[in-house]
């Protein structure tokens, strides 16, 4: 979602949450090319997926970062809880730094939130999710760490399905690692 009005000022906001002082530095820990961050400065376009990002990584209040109201954090000492992160990179994980984590913005009932990089998502996943239930899951079948679609099936069993294709099995045939709450996708 774009809006065309206060993109410039958003930018601004997004500095002053990482603490940079240059649109360069911005872009190198957003991941953009400066083409990029230019052509949404000049036109003034609403950068929702880099306020959301930020949020996550600097604990700044969603709505501060977005519209500037309300006060630059949510909670009194200026400090969001921080949860881990980590990278899924050819079927691996790779455990990441803590990012501050703004409660306002997630679903209240995860019970160990985690924050899931792959390639350009991210995923908020609960790797303390009790029941085995329909929807996304981090899950290692045979040694390999991946985010499958998982639909459950009578007899204690499931249905696991990705881009190239799908299988029933057993629930005790894989380990489900953690429940996808969230899924967020930039660009």
């Amino acid at each position: 979602m774009e809006f065309n009005n206060g993109g410039q000022k958003v930018v601004h906001r997004l500095l002053e949450a990482y603490g940079f002082k240059t649109r360069q530095a911005l872009c190198d820990k957003l991941g953009v090319a400066k083409s990029t961050m230019a052509s949404r400065y000049m036109r003034d376009i609403f950068p929702a997926d880099w306020v959301i990002q930020a949020s996550i990584e600097t604990g700044a209040n969603i709505e501060w970062l977005a519209f500037g109201t309300g006060a630059m954090y949510s909670n009194e000492n200026h400090l969001a809880p921080k949860v881990p992160s980590a990278v899924l990179q050819n079927g691996e994980l790779i455990s990441g730094e803590s990012l501050y984590f703004d409660r306002e913005l997630y679903p209240e009932d995860l019970n160990s939130p985690c924050v899931l990089f792959v390639g350009k998502d991210r995923y908020l996943i609960d790797n303390n999710a009790s029941e085995i239930c329909d929807g996304l899951w981090l899950m290692d079948i045979d040694g390999k760490k991946s985010i499958r679609e998982v639909m459950r099936l009578p007899q204690q069993k499931v249905r696991i399905t990705n881009e190239a294709g799908s299988f029933d099995c057993p629930i005790p045939d894989v380990n489900f690692l953690g429940y996808v709450s969230l899924v967020m996708r930039k660009g």
